[in-house]
């Protein structure tokens, strides 16, 4: 008989089950699934920059798509239909356009207009040399057969302002060619490349979204082959990376988890001989995700697709519960009641849960919103299957089924710790002796770029793109930031002559910086000519060049205006404000060779940040490596001093050896096989922590035959092995490298776990 309390707690957990499921229903309705990858990621940090500039950067880095088209003998007609074809896609904007004559006529009364605001360095340079010097080099321009000079122009525009601007932003931009209307680069072979960019309406990161827009592109390129099979194309986007890397996903998660599930649906029938026993489990199972989900939307508000995905596997932990008491009842069904078997069993499977959630608590602490809803996931998870075996199953198991069950390795094993003395001192020996000599070999590694395989064929286009546009795929900036667009044009011109001395001194190669200058410098630049240029007419007219134009332009061109012109075109991607008012430029920056210079120039500079964001990332993962590992060493420690205080001192040191042995082996598995160390290799020491004591603390209950213990212990470690030991097969090396660790370290704990058997049980 169960005793009333009990009753009334079962039915309580029902209610609050019911309770449960109708606020997931309410939560899901206002709440959404989000399937962007990023998501994962911890959110950067950029201080004294406006977080919402920072989020449109990322955004539109995001979005950006290039390629690079050679057709056949330079003939254009594919780029168009490409670019046609293009235009259509739903999924893609701001596509580039060819500059027509009516864009050219457009450019060119705009560059008339603001002559005099868009006066570059070297046109201010000569005219503080005199009059003299600058009608010199105007008249180098007039008789020079490779300037190409014409009296007309020389008529409307005698100082020759525009072309000075052109030839300017030309030399800062050397690989790009205007060739009519088309923006191109030649390769070494002296063929000409057409650019083409637009920009993603959806984030590559959207998993859904990215699918169709790549299946789209790769159609308009298989098109463009079939009509035009010599013609050559070169493709960059982060899309591709995103989409590549989310098929490998999910044929892990298929394969994976297919034979993970199998594999433990099959166990557990061999095992129990009855669906009865899988049923219960499942129910177990279920309510803990039900809890899992509801603490993360009531936190978060929203859940991560792949969070759902991950700690579905984790709360599949939850079945050592369901596992030690069902294999408890069948064993000893005839010499107990279900409560007595619940309440002999409840010390070490509620230390179990404790502990376990100790354990994933430390995931909270990380920066990571995927892995804290993987942790708060975890934790409530498991706290509901918890409950779920504790209120519930004394009355699942009626009329459970009875027998003997006869597992050689188990008994095997058991018996060779029993008996052989040799073996309990030799086996642990031989444990501390591999982690000692896997450690000392560990080296640690914080590239995120090795963490995951990218496709060969990916890569070498983005090798070459590189190569033919003097753009790196992993750029880098500098960002100028001012309260207002007026200041921080203001910061960027004080900030070229310190550019140019770096370049100079070997920091980078080249940098390019926007071709627009604050108005308080439109200004002074007006008064400059307004003193020069008469003069500058006069010895021209000397010569007997007709002047049709001698009136200094005296308009100033604002920030706004600029942006809305077509001139802006291929700029506008460094210009970035919100509605505050605020404003950051980007200034690109190739061939960085030297960064203890450029990151002494923004100590030095105020406003002024660098932007590298794999090295920022490389940074970011070091950071919370090293603070994970103390992480863990707390929890251990928390874990070790509950061991010694529930089992004192000297069986609490037994206890303890399992724990810190299938830490110690897990990481040393890497030093052996030559693997480096990263934040996720720290990850997977949280999960064997959190699941390796179970198996301890299931052994050091001395009111369980070890027998009992062991043959539960077996089934969970399977399980456990069978959900997570096959993650060491994916095609993600993080991934791959988070399953080795886990599968070492919880084999470890496994195979030592009866060393916490009591002293009299052995």
């Amino acid at each position: 008989m169960l005793p009333k309390w009990h009753k009334k707690l079962a039915i309580s957990w029902l209610i609050v089950n019911l309770l449960l499921l109708i606020m997931l229903g309410w939560l899901f309705s206002h709440s959404r699934i989000n399937s962007s990858i990023i998501a994962m990621l911890p959110k950067e940090q950029m201080t004294g920059l406006p977080s919402n500039i920072v989020e449109s950067f990322n955004q539109r880095l995001d979005k950006q798509l290039v390629w690079l088209i050679r057709p056949v003998n330079n003939d254009v007609t594919a780029i168009k239909v490409f670019l046609e074809q293009l235009t259509k896609l739903p999924e893609v904007t701001h596509v580039f356009q060819p500059i027509d004559e009516k864009q050219q006529a457009k450019w060119g009364a705009f560059l008339y207009q603001y002559r005099s605001a868009l006066m570059d360095d070297a046109t201010k340079a000569r005219l503080k040399q005199g009059a003299s010097n600058y009608s010199e080099w105007v008249k180098a321009q007039l008789y020079s057969p490779f300037a190409g000079v014409g009296v007309k122009e020389l008529s409307y525009d005698p100082l020759l302002l525009i072309r000075s601007a052109q030839l300017a932003q030309q030399a800062g931009n050397s690989h790009f060619l205007l060739k009519d209307g088309w923006l191109t680069v030649t390769d070494k072979q002296g063929q000409l490349w057409y650019f083409i960019y637009a920009e993603l309406t959806a984030s590559s990161h959207d998993i859904k979204t990215a699918k169709q827009t790549i299946s789209k592109l790769q159609q308009l390129k298989n098109s463009i082959y079939q009509q035009w099979p010599a013609t050559q194309i070169l493709q960059r986007g982060m899309i591709y990376y995103s989409d590549y890397a989310s098929q490998k996903a999910e044929q892990d998660i298929f394969t994976i988890g297919i034979v993970s599930v199998i594999g433990i649906v099959l166990l557990l029938l061999v095992f129990f001989r009855s669906f009865r026993p899988l049923i219960i489990i499942m129910v177990a199972v279920i309510i803990g995700i039900l809890c899992g989900t509801v603490a993360v939307l009531l936190v978060f508000e929203q859940v991560h697709i792949i969070t759902l995905l991950m700690s579905t596997t984790v709360i599949c932990l939850a079945i050592d519960y369901a596992l030690f008491y069902l294999s408890e009842r069948m064993m000893h069904g005839n010499q107990e009641t279900p409560f007595t078997s619940l309440i002999k069993l409840l010390p070490c499977i509620s230390l179990a849960m404790i502990a376990s959630c100790i354990a994933y608590a430390v995931l909270l602490l990380t920066p990571f919103p995927g892995l804290r809803q993987l942790a708060l996931f975890a934790v409530f998870g498991l706290l509901g299957a918890f409950i779920t075996v504790f209120c519930w199953f004394p009355y699942l198991v009626k009329n459970f089924l009875v027998r003997q069950v006869k597992l050689t390795f188990p008994r095997l094993w058991l018996n060779l710790w029993q008996q052989n003395r040799l073996m309990r001192i030799g086996i642990p020996t031989f444990c501390v002796v591999a982690s000692l000599i896997g450690i000392s070999q560990l080296t640690i590694n914080d590239d995120i770029s090795n963490l995951q395989s990218l496709p060969t064929q990916l890569k070498e286009q983005d090798q070459k793109i590189s190569q033919l546009t003097g753009q790196q795929g992993d750029q880098k900036w500098f960002v100028v930031y001012g309260e207002t667009a007026e200041q921080a044009l203001e910061r960027l011109q004080l900030l070229k002559p310190t550019l140019t001395k770096l370049q100079e001194q070997g920091a980078f190669t080249s940098y390019r910086l926007l071709p627009l200058s604050s108005l308080k410098n439109q200004q002074q630049n007006i008064d400059l000519l307004s003193q020069q240029a008469p003069d500058v007419i006069k010895q021209l007219e000397a010569l007997g060049l007709k002047i049709a134009s001698k009136q200094v332009a005296t308009n100033l061109l604002k920030p706004s205006d600029w942006l809305a012109s077509v001139i802006s075109e291929g700029w506008r991607l460094l210009w970035f404000d919100n509605q505050q008012g605020q404003t950051a430029i980007l200034v690109p920056v190739s061939g960085v060779k030297n960064t203890l210079l450029i990151k002494a120039l923004v100590e030095e500079t105020p406003h002024l940040y660098w932007m590298d964001k794999r090295t920022e990332y490389n940074q970011l993962f070091a950071t919370y490596r090293y603070y994970l590992a103390w992480l863990i060493l707390v929890a251990t420690a928390i874990i070790c001093a509950l061991f010694l205080i529930r089992f004192k001192w000297r069986h609490g040191l037994y206890c303890i050896v399992p724990t810190i042995l299938s830490l110690a082996m897990g990481i040393a598995m890497l030093g052996l096989c030559a693997i480096a160390v990263n934040l996720f290799s720290l990850l997977a020491l949280v999960l064997v922590l959190g699941v390796g004591i179970d198996y301890t603390l299931f052994f050091s209950n001395s009111r369980v035959q070890p027998t009992t213990s062991m043959i539960s212990i077996s089934l969970a470690a399977i399980t456990t092995l069978l959900t997570f030991g096959l993650l060491a097969l994916s095609h993600t090396a993080a991934i791959a490298d988070f399953g080795m660790v886990l599968t070492t370290g919880i084999l470890t704990a496994f195979l030592l776990s009866p060393i916490a058997i009591p002293k009299g049980k052995l």
